[in-house]
């Protein structure tokens, strides 16, 4: 199969730690019975928005400085692909825009299968979702939210709806009939609106942890750690917050347990699909290069349509001090983009010092072998 040893330690690291971050909410939860406190949810919220950024603004330097540079370099020793197109044409940025473009269709094929194909069978307690979240002071839009195609947090402060943690349909005590007269709020029907957004969420979030895998599997063994850093510090942070919104919404221990897990070990197989392209193929070859281009279209989807698009619509209704958490995003992605830049420019003075010895070593071979000729 081809699979080094780095990526079988990237692999359990991956696995291991996720399950572990995923799990600890259900632990905290448990033992402090307290999960909506005040501060205690106000401290979650910022370190949390703090880490995604963060998360966000590695995964952007690592598909601008890492992964697109390498695609281009690839695609330079391809004579095939340039049969096809012009000696200056971007064909490393084509295959970026094919990636965000096909993450980009995934996912609506997700919207249009788990929630419009069962928008009427939910409309109830999609109503109830509703009414609770403004009873909570959450204003929810008539239009859907397409980023709860990433982690449903986006409605509230980590969990799915306070209405999918309530099964009666009060305020401030009281029955309220104000919105229409299908507030009836039977448990059946909060169920399944939490599973499906839940389900819809976690197939979404696999999408994104295959192609991340797949990332790290394709690359080779000096570049594995720098994949696996940037990916592990959008992924770490993720199985957290899943972890938050399992527990918040009390869900049944196996399906937080199942989701979990599957969410964990998702990558690993991405790694080990990417390992098998590589290891059938030389990896300056076309279908590789294509998988890498696709692979930096579907990071820059993630940090723009998921990450930064969720944490920016958090701040506006449901932070504290939103203006002053703004900056706080700013910096924690201006200290990803920093973190991974450097990184990367450590990762490519050690490849640059490497290859000139290489070529050093070459030329006195060569010079050697002409003098041998000469005599």
């Amino acid at each position: 199969m081809g699979v080094s040893i780095e990526k079988w330690i990237a692999m359990a690291a991956l696995a291991i730690i996720s399950i572990i971050l995923g799990l600890i909410p259900n632990y905290i939860f448990s033992t402090t019975k307290s999960p909506h406190h005040a501060s205690s949810s106000t401290l979650q919220k910022i370190v949390l928005t703090i880490l995604s950024c963060f998360g966000a603004g590695v995964l952007l330097s690592t598909a601008v400085l890492h992964v697109l540079p390498e695609v281009r370099e690839s695609l330079q020793h391809i004579p095939a692909i340039w049969m096809t197109f012009d000696a200056d044409y971007p064909v490393a940025e084509m295959f970026l825009l094919c990636g965000f473009a096909l993450i980009y269709l995934v996912e609506e094929i997700a919207h249009y299968i788990l929630v419009d194909g069962h928008h009427n069978h939910n409309h109830s307690a999609n109503s109830v979702v509703r009414h609770n979240s403004i009873a909570h002071g959450i204003p929810i839009p008539h239009t859907r939210n397409r980023s709860s195609l990433s982690l449903p947090h986006a409605d509230e402060d980590f969990g799915l709806s306070p209405a999918i943690k309530s099964s009666t349909c009060t305020h401030d005590g009281g029955t309220d009939k104000s919105d229409t007269d299908e507030e009836e709020c039977p448990d059946d029907k909060i169920n399944v609106a939490s599973s499906f957004r839940t389900l819809m969420a976690l197939i979404a979030l696999s999408f994104h942890a295959i192609m991340e895998g797949v990332a790290i599997g394709i690359q080779t063994k000096k570049d594995v750690w720098v994949m696996f850093s940037a990916v592990a510090s959008h992924k770490f942070v993720i199985s957290f917050c899943m972890g938050m919104e399992l527990s918040t919404t009390q869900t049944r221990i196996s399906t937080y347990i199942g989701s979990i897990v599957f969410f964990a070990i998702i990558s690993p197989i991405g790694i080990i699909i990417g390992s098998i392209i590589s290891s059938n193929t030389s990896t300056n070859t076309l279908p590789v290069v294509m998988v890498q281009g696709l692979v930096c279209g579907t990071l820059m989807y993630v940090v723009f349509f998921e990450i930064l698009n969720r944490e920016r619509d958090r701040k506006t209704y449901s932070m504290p001090h939103s203006r002053a958490i703004g900056f706080l995003q700013f910096l924690s992605l201006v200290s990803g983009l920093v973190a991974m830049g450097w990184l990367s420019a450590i990762t490519h003075d050690h490849d640059g010092h490497h290859i000139e010895a290489l070529r050093k070593l070459n030329s006195t071979s060569l010079d050697q072998r002409s003098g041998f000729m000469a005599t």
